[in-house]
């Protein structure tokens, strides 16, 4: 059978994020997505070496990639619309849901029951690093935003940043990770964009 799964996930460069916010940098699903997917790789391996509690790092960042396919289809919905109540964020749930039938919908029948076990991942510790991973990148876009002068960011970056303290003081490869990536983000320095240049001998 002929499918626009691929189609339709490609689109997600097309998918702004942060609506009704100023942002001095687009972003868009698809960057987010790789930022999360990257970040979710670097949480498993810290996990795997430091803890007795293993993860299925392949599966974790498989989730990651997936973790918003339905905004291809319902755009990007800011959190603080889809959780001003209860009533709104279960409308959104039942939209969600109708959102992953019709892209599973899109696939073989083999393919649907595979897809399917991603976007229904049942693994928590999975779906916990998967979360922790999409509200770090939270945290490093408001810190980029507020680094440039854009205060717009300011409460988002206060309310991730509270978020993941919580996270570190809770899971120790979260506090790992943040000694390790998220320290020097808080540093003016982009010397590592560059080859660095040979000592003289």
């Amino acid at each position: 059978m002929q499918s626009d799964f691929l189609r339709l996930l490609c689109r997600a460069k097309l998918i702004k994020r942060w609506s009704g916010t100023l942002c001095l940098e687009e972003d868009d699903v698809a960057r987010h997505t790789y930022d999360v997917a990257v970040i979710t790789y670097l949480l498993c391996v810290i996990l795997n070496e430091n803890s007795d509690n293993k993860i299925d790092t392949n599966k974790a960042v498989t989730v990651a990639i997936f973790h918003d396919c339905t905004d291809m289809i319902l755009t990007h919905i800011i959190s603080p619309v889809k959780k001003c109540n209860s009533r709104i964020l279960n409308a959104v749930d039942e939209l969600k849901k109708e959102a992953e039938n019709q892209i599973v919908n899109m696939l073989s029948p083999t393919m649907q029951k595979e897809f399917f076990t991603i976007l229904e991942c049942e693994d928590t510790l999975i779906n916990q690093v998967v979360k922790i991973a999409d509200n770090i990148d939270v945290y490093c876009k408001s810190l980029e935003e507020i680094q440039r002068g854009n205060i717009e960011f300011l409460t988002i970056y206060k309310q991730s940043l509270m978020k993941l303290k919580v996270h570190a003081e809770k899971y120790s490869y979260v506090g790992e990770f943040i000694d390790i990536f998220l320290e020097p983000c808080e540093e003016n320095n982009y010397k590592f964009r560059y080859l660095h240049e040979e000592e003289e001998l």
